[in-house]
């Protein structure tokens, strides 16, 4: 898949789980911008503050408690952070997020 479609996917996801309140817009045009000789540009700054919000993970990923054996923490945690933490130092993020669609 390319990179459009995995975010037009985890867009979907996340709005099917909740993202947005129900007023979730689950197409990327907000977050793009479109060039006649480069195609889709995704404009770093929308994008991210998109994928590494607190609200996406969320509904992404799901509000589970997880155990300290997938966090690595002694508290355990919420399955959300654990995979926003991991996001955050994948060389993808994007390839991430396919993982889990």
């Amino acid at each position: 898949m390319t990179n459009e479609e995995i975010l037009q996917k985890a867009i979907e996801k996340a709005c099917k789980n909740g993202y947005g309140d129900g007023k979730c817009n689950s197409t990327i045009e907000w977050i793009t911008e479109k060039d006649e000789q480069w195609g889709t540009i995704f404009t770093a700054s929308s994008l991210e503050s998109l994928i590494y919000s607190h609200a996406f993970a969320k509904a992404f990923f799901g509000e589970e408690i997880c155990d300290e054996v997938i966090t690595g923490q002694e508290e355990g945690g919420y399955l959300w952070q654990y995979h926003l933490q991991q996001m955050v130092i994948s060389d993808d993020p994007i390839r991430y997020l396919e993982q889990y669609l």
